[in-house]
């Protein structure tokens, strides 16, 4: 990190994969890598990709969920509950892309933005989302056992 912490401080970018699983189904872990600059308190909002560093000295990728009175709170995608408040001296960088399979997508496009103030408003049915999308994947994984038995006993 302090080398990370220096490049971003001559204004370059970094480029580090996703670990965790936190920020699903946006970013994926093994999949994806986010391209960081160094970012201002004072620019940042509702929806960025934030890095941050916890007073316990661990660095988590989240989303900025909210930001006021000098402070900011934050959210993994793939969460319900909300860390902060944050304080701007905890801000590290923040996300201007991502790498998937070595397509660039830019944070800044309207799709992106727009997919990740949604999946904001949505988050009190987040939970639902995803065992609905585990139970259609379990669904439809049987029926394709199903059918591949048949096929393979003829």
């Amino acid at each position: 990190m302090p080398v990370m912490k220096e490049i971003l401080g001559q204004g370059g970018k970094v480029r580090i994969p996703v670990s965790g699983r936190s920020m699903l189904p946006f970013l994926h872990q093994d999949k994806d890598s986010v391209e960081l600059s160094a970012v201002n308190f004072s620019v940042i909002k509702r929806g960025d990709i934030v890095l941050i560093v916890r007073e316990t000295g661990v660095y988590v990728l989240h989303r900025v969920l909210r930001k006021y009175d000098g402070c900011f709170y934050i959210n993994g995608d793939s969460q319900q509950w909300t860390e902060g408040p944050l304080q701007p001296e905890q801000l590290i960088a923040v996300a201007t892309a991502v790498w998937r399979n070595g397509k660039h997508i830019e944070c800044s496009s309207l799709l992106w933005r727009a997919s990740g103030i949604i999946w904001l408003y949505i988050k009190p049915f987040r939970n639902f989302i995803f065992h609905l999308y585990g139970l259609i994947k379990r669904v439809l994984s049987r029926i394709t056992s199903l059918l591949f038995s048949k096929t393979s006993n003829h």
